[in-house]
């Protein structure tokens, strides 16, 4: 379980870096969160710290029903975007919450070659599975 939490917390700092290098320098141009699916516990890149910047140490996690972590002083005010998602789709495993220059268009791609736009938002999902 060590080693999961370890992994996620690196793809979520490493997708923080990756819409840096897009043109995401800024403090509040959007948030990354990750988590094992079928497991309640959320990592999230804390509050503070550019995305540019962002290293697995600066992942916070929390588990999703747990209200109190939402009003940590570590916490976006947007984390509970990310945690209405898990709750609505359980199988996904990665939230990324653009904000300008790229909302509305396609997030750039990776090693996370599966990224999809969700239908209900411009939210964006990305599973650890490859596309059937």
């Amino acid at each position: 379980m060590v080693a999961i939490a370890q992994s996620l917390r690196e793809q979520v700092a490493c997708a923080c870096r990756i819409l840096a290098l897009e043109g995401y320098a800024d403090l509040t141009l959007g948030h990354v969160s990750g988590r094992s699916p079928g497991t309640p516990t959320v990592y999230i890149k804390r509050k503070g710290i550019t995305l540019g910047e962002t290293e697995p140490d600066d992942v916070i996690s929390f588990e999703l029903d747990d209200a109190e972590a939402l009003d940590s002083p570590e916490m976006h005010l947007e984390a509970v975007l990310h945690t209405e998602v898990y709750r609505a789709r359980p199988q996904s495993s990665m939230g990324i919450r653009p904000t300008p220059p790229l909302l509305g268009r396609p997030l750039p791609r990776s090693s996370c070659s599966h990224t999809t736009p969700c239908s209900s938002s411009t939210a964006y999902r990305c599973t650890t599975r490859p596309p059937s």
